[in-house]
C-alpha cells in the first residue's frame, strides 16, 4: 500500500507513450522551447493540484493546515514516491529566498522517454514534474 491507498503501478512504457504524446502535441503548437517548458509545466500544475486533492481524501497522514516546511517535505517524499516509486533525491531551502525549497532529483522519469531534437536542444522536460508539485503546494 502506498499512502493508505491500493498501490497501481502504471508501466514505465505505458507512461513513456503517454508522456511521449503529450510532449509531441505540444511541440506542433509551441514556437520556442522555453514556451514548451511552461506548456509541459502547466500540465503538471493541473495534474498536481488534482493529485493533492486525492491524496488529502485518501491518506490519513496528510493535514491540510501543516507548515510550509512539512508540505514540501510529504510531496518530496510520499506523494514522490506514489507518483515516481521513489522519493525524490533531496530536498533544499533556498539561500537567497526564505519561502523557496527545491526538491531535487537526479534522475527525472521524464526525461528518460524523451528523444530530443536539435531545434529542442536545451529542452528539459522536467519542467512538467516542476508543474506537479507547483500544482499540489498552490492545492
Amino acid at each position: 500500500k502506498t499512502m493508505g491507498i491500493e498501490s497501481r503501478e502504471v508501466s514505465l512504457s505505458g507512461f513513456g507513450y503517454l508522456f511521449s504524446e503529450v510532449v509531441q502535441y505540444h511541440v506542433r503548437h509551441i514556437e520556442t522551447v522555453s514556451e514548451l517548458e511552461r506548456k509541459l509545466e502547466d500540465v503538471g500544475f493541473a495534474l498536481g493540484r488534482r493529485f493533492l486533492e486525492f491524496v488529502a481524501i485518501k491518506d490519513s497522514n496528510w493535514k491540510r493546515n501543516a507548515s510550509e516546511i512539512n508540505i514540501v517535505q510529504y510531496i518530496s517524499s510520499s506523494c514522490w514516491k506514489a507518483l515516481y516509486g521513489k522519493n525524490a533525491d533531496s530536498l533544499e531551502r533556498s539561500t537567497e529566498r526564505d519561502r523557496e525549497y527545491m526538491i531535487y532529483d537526479t534522475k527525472p522519469l521524464t526525461n528518460h522517454y524523451i528523444s530530443v531534437p536539435k531545434e529542442l536542444g536545451s529542452l528539459d522536460c522536467a519542467s512538467f514534474m516542476a508543474g506537479l508539485a507547483t500544482g499540489m503546494l498552490d492545492a
